[in-house]
């Protein structure tokens, strides 16, 4: 009986601000994660080793390896220029606040 593959775990929640992104990710360098926000989507990628040291036959195992890629679209509009990112020991912590609300916008009309 197969066993099911592991893959990290990754959470999108909605908050008061926007969203919060938790994605665990051991043994995933910075500089292998790869993250766009637009106004309404979110892309989340990274490489996945298979951890064993150089020149040790992989035979079996549950964990991913290889390009995993995760995609939201979300309703509220994220301010792309208000997103902050940690990463601290493999644990990615992003915060996307989402854009004010837009009202009626009154438009000045100038005489040429």
């Amino acid at each position: 009986r197969a066993r099911p593959v592991s893959a990290p775990r990754v959470e999108l929640t909605p908050t008061e601000s926007g969203w919060a992104l938790f994605a665990e990710l051991p043994g995933v360098a910075p500089e292998e994660v790869e993250l766009e926000v637009s106004e309404h989507e979110i892309k989340l990628a990274y490489q996945l080793s298979s951890g064993a040291p150089k020149g040790m036959r992989k035979l079996g195992g549950d964990r991913s390896q290889g390009k995993i890629q995760r995609h939201w679209r979300v309703r509220r509009a994220i301010d792309p220029e208000a997103v902050e990112v940690s990463f601290d020991r493999g644990q990615l912590h992003v915060t996307l606040n989402t854009r004010g609300a837009t009202g009626p916008r009154k438009i000045a009309i100038k005489s040429a």
